[in-house]
C-alpha cells in the first residue's frame, strides 16, 4: 500500500493570492548584509529584521498615499 505524502499545506479557503512580479517589485524586501552569509543568524534576529522591513514598507505606503491625497491643486 502506497501512501501519498503532502510536502506543503495550503488552506483551501479561496483567499489564496499569488503575488505577481509587479507586486513583488512594489515591496521593500530589506537589506542583505554580508554577515547574512558568513555568520549563523538566529531566527529571533531574522524575524525582527523581517518585521522591521514590513513596518518600513507600510510606512512608505502610508506616506505615498498621504502625499497623493494632499497634493495642492495649482491652476494657472
Amino acid at each position: 500500500m502506497i501512501l501519498s505524502k503532502k510536502t506543503t499545506y495550503i488552506p483551501d479557503n479561496g483567499n489564496l493570492k499569488i503575488p505577481s512580479r509587479k507586486d513583488f517589485h512594489r515591496r521593500f524586501s530589506g537589506i542583505i548584509y554580508l554577515s547574512d552569509y558568513d555568520y549563523p543568524t538566529s531566527l529571533t534576529s531574522m524575524a525582527g529584521r523581517i518585521a522591521s522591513n514590513l513596518r518600513f514598507d507600510e510606512s512608505c505606503k502610508q506616506n505615498s498615499e498621504f502625499m497623493q491625497n494632499n497634493t495642492p491643486n495649482i491652476a494657472e
